[in-house]
């Protein structure tokens, strides 16, 4: 388990933090990809935000657990607690880490790690982020509490996404700063606010226009799960999933780096 006591010169190296939130039964789908993928790139580290309530089976996911002190109390509508836990270990462990990638358990890697590293190199001082404005009513549709924000705020972006240093660093300030902070706990008082808050952040410091407007995880919405979830793979190996990213990459998706939701 990562502790306190971890020396930051014990992730001196690292380039690139995995935030990974995992709930459900604390483990992550594909271990033995994901964990060949990261030894094969960068110098990648991933910490785990996990459950305190269930076991921990993997070895590989203990040694990478978020202190415990550090986790908090997340549900499908109310998850930033647990983003912004993560994201500001990660940035005190890891001095010199440039990109910060939130996944769930159910993500993949479904590209090379050559052909990430070559992104990361290119775009490491980006942030990468699918954002526009809300497609919601705020009037009528409370997320996020975006109606007791300025217009210029009403903003929807991703769930899962990559943010440079820079802008992980102004993330941090938003929470800490006693001038935003109340900004942060309206956006947080109202739901999903995980689909929201961060573009809202980069918007407030003028630099929303420098994040590049893409999607980092591909998801299949055209055979939804539920009315809030994406298609499921069940095999990675499937004609359907091969198919399926393929045809997103093409389409002119060339920074999608990660596939949601896949079933081991």
């Amino acid at each position: 388990m990562v502790t306190e006591n971890n020396a930051i010169s014990d992730f001196e190296n690292v380039t690139i933090c995995l935030l990974f939130l995992i709930k459900y039964n604390n483990n992550v789908n594909h271990e033995v990809a994901w964990k060949t993928w990261i030894e094969s790139g960068n110098s990648i580290v991933p910490f785990f935000h996990y459950n305190p309530e269930l076991p921990v089976n993997s070895s590989w996911i203990h040694d990478h657990l978020l202190p415990s002190n550090l986790i908090r109390e997340t549900s499908y509508k109310h998850v930033i607690p647990a983003y912004m836990s993560l994201l500001a270990y990660a940035i005190r462990m890891c001095p010199n880490a440039k990109w910060f990638i939130f996944v769930t358990e159910s993500c993949i890697p479904i590209i090379s790690p050559l052909k990430f590293n070559n992104l990361f190199q290119q775009y490491s001082k980006k942030s990468i982020m699918r954002w526009t404005k809300c497609w919601w009513n705020p009037a009528y549709t409370k997320r996020a509490n975006l109606h007791k924000l300025p217009e210029r705020y009403h903003l929807g972006h991703d769930p899962w996404f990559i943010l440079c240093r820079k802008d992980a660093n102004l993330c941090i300030d938003f929470i800490r700063n006693p001038q935003t902070n109340s900004i942060f706990r309206t956006i947080c008082d109202g739901p999903i606010a995980n689909e929201s808050l961060f573009a809202i952040i980069l918007e407030y410091n003028g630099c929303l226009h420098e994040v590049m407007n893409a999607t980092t995880h591909a998801a299949d919405w055209s055979r939804r799960a539920s009315p809030t979830s994406p298609h499921v793979f069940n095999v990675v190996t499937s004609k359907d999933y091969v198919r399926f990213v393929n045809t997103f990459i093409e389409s002119g998706n060339y920074l999608t780096c990660f596939l949601r939701k896949v079933r081991n």
